[in-house]
């Protein structure tokens, strides 16, 4: 890895460069002529409805693209793994797909695509991460082996999701939610940025992947690594929409397993360019009156799924009644008063495992996290850097610095697997000389 691929890995949690410049798929048919106009005279009514039919078309046009066989699909609580799902099941029957998840057996996130997937008659394969392996060599050879494209981002973290698909095998198409929070609008500022550099301003900060510190060597620019200017005209895709679709998404959702045959709802050119042709507000949402007109859709769409609370304590498409709905608004803002008074803990990742408290614990990952940190440290490569005080500082719960050990641990895993491709590389060139 070059310089400038490490500290852009230090402050996104990938290497953005080699992606932004390439483009991306993501680009690719997000314009319908005509939509637009009809889209400005069109009622809210006929938005919700051109939405469920062009969602549904594209589920159609992404399984005829598909290889006959089973679907799998790993069932969040969030709203892209749902939509997925009835859109699936507007084509399959229930005995053709299989959910998949993985966390804490008795946490909220682990038991919610449980109910879920049995609500529609679907099975569901379940990862308790108590019981996974910590093996430093078998982490670097998935490292090694199981991506298509190097640096991985999040290398460390995504262990758990490859294992999670071994259980289940390379047999069905699964099912990825590439773009869909992305399309609703999840990612946007609530005004959109007038220029390419006030654009790119907001996307490294909000974008930054550590929390307490900066892990980047003093005077090092993020903006560096994006694109000097726009990947496409303004007036065709606006400037935060472009930096997240080229850079974000292919950085850390469109990250293609070796083994596995993934595709894409959202991808479809009849959802994206609808989503991207939607007026900014519908995308956004509050603080503006109304939710993303994506719930919309979903709640016309899938009512069933929609009842299901959504992780983060995020609005449900449907609310059971308006008593719930408005509770359900004033247990949200109490939460976000009592964090910012901290008397509310913050949630921990949803999906994943409560990072800071496992890393203060002798748990397998947390001793295989520690000895990534000292391996980096003895590496060499981040002299501004001190893993072992970050460590020790975290273990005494003097900070918080879950997400900057786990940057750390990742990227030498990273480091590792090169390394170790490196080694076989020149030993298959050994024996070839040799023959």
């Amino acid at each position: 890895m070059t310089d400038s691929e490490i500290q852009s890995y230090l402050h996104f949690g990938a290497a953005y460069r080699p992606l932004a410049e390439q483009g991306s798929h993501a680009l690719a048919n997000i314009h319908e002529p005509g939509l637009r106009e009809w889209i400005a005279s069109a009622s809210r009514s006929a938005l919700i409805a051109e939405g469920v039919r062009r969602l549904r078309a594209s589920a159609e046009a992404a399984l005829e693209a598909a290889e006959p066989g089973s679907h799998a699909i790993q069932l969040s609580g969030g709203y892209d793994s749902r939509a997925i799902l009835g859109a699936l099941l507007n084509h399959l029957s229930p005995s053709e797909v299989v959910a998949c998840t993985f966390g804490t057996p008795g946490a909220p996130d682990y038991e919610l695509p449980a109910r879920m997937a049995a609500s529609v008659g679907v099975a569901i394969e379940r990862l308790d991460i108590q019981t996974l392996r910590w093996d430093l060599d078998a982490v670097v050879a998935y490292a090694r082996n199981a991506f298509r494209r190097h640096p991985a981002a999040l290398a460390l973290e995504r262990y758990v999701n490859y294992q999670l698909r071994c259980r289940i095998g390379t047999a069905p198409t699964y099912w990825v939610g590439y773009l869909g929070d992305a399309l609703a609008g999840a990612h946007l500022p609530q005004t959109p940025s007038e220029s390419w550099e006030a654009a790119a301003q907001r996307f490294v900060a909000t974008n930054r992947r550590t929390r307490s510190i900066l892990l980047t060597r003093p005077g090092w620019s993020p903006t560096s690594v994006l694109p000097d200017a726009p990947l496409m005209p303004h007036d065709v895709l606006g400037f935060d929409d472009q930096l997240d679709l080229a850079g974000r998404q292919a950085a850390y959702i469109d990250i293609p397993w070796a083994p596995f045959r993934d595709t894409y709802l959202f991808d479809q050119r009849e959802w994206k360019a609808f989503a991207l042709a939607l007026p900014w507000e519908e995308r956004v949402g509050p603080p503006h009156r109304r939710l993303p007109l994506y719930l919309d859709v979903l709640a016309e769409a899938f009512p069933r799924l929609s009842r299901f609370p959504v992780q983060g304590n995020r609005p449900r498409p449907i609310p059971f009644s308006p008593v719930q709905a408005f509770f359900q608004r004033a247990g949200r803002a109490a939460r976000r008063v009592g964090r910012a008074l901290s008397v509310v803990p913050r949630t921990p990742d949803v999906m994943r495992m409560d990072y800071a408290a496992d890393l203060r614990a002798d748990t397998p990952h947390a001793r295989l996290v520690r000895q990534l940190v000292a391996d980096s440290d003895a590496r060499g490569r981040l002299p501004h850097l001190d893993g072992r005080a970050l460590w020790e500082a975290h273990a005494r719960n003097e900070a918080d610095y879950a997400r900057e050990l786990m940057v750390l641990a990742s990227l030498e895993v990273n480091l590792k697997a090169g390394e170790n491709h490196q080694r076989i590389r020149r030993s298959q060139v050994r024996e070839l000389a040799s023959a």
